[in-house]
């Protein structure tokens, strides 16, 4: 199953836990294949950034560093796929 998350639902899961968070547990364990173009992680990147300053990152429920800084070398912008 391929999915794109909505930049809420990653910031929901980051910060407040619950259904989101379980969701890219899933995610980050390669359970389900996230998909995502550039456009989409720049936004996850400056969504995250943005609340990282804004809270205090002690109150972050999930890893960020798979999801700020994946590795997209092997893939292609077109697909999309390379998100954590």
């Amino acid at each position: 199953m391929r999915i794109v998350i909505d930049t809420n639902v990653l910031a929901s899961a980051l910060f407040f836990g619950g259904k989101p968070a379980e969701l890219l547990r899933l995610v980050l364990m390669q359970t389900i294949s996230a998909v995502a173009t550039e456009e989409i992680m720049s936004e996850y990147r400056s969504t995250i950034e943005y609340l990282l300053k804004k809270y205090s990152a002690s109150k972050v429920n999930c890893p960020v560093d798979p999801i700020l800084f994946c590795d997209r070398s092997d893939s292609g912008s077109e697909s999309g796929e390379g998100l954590p």
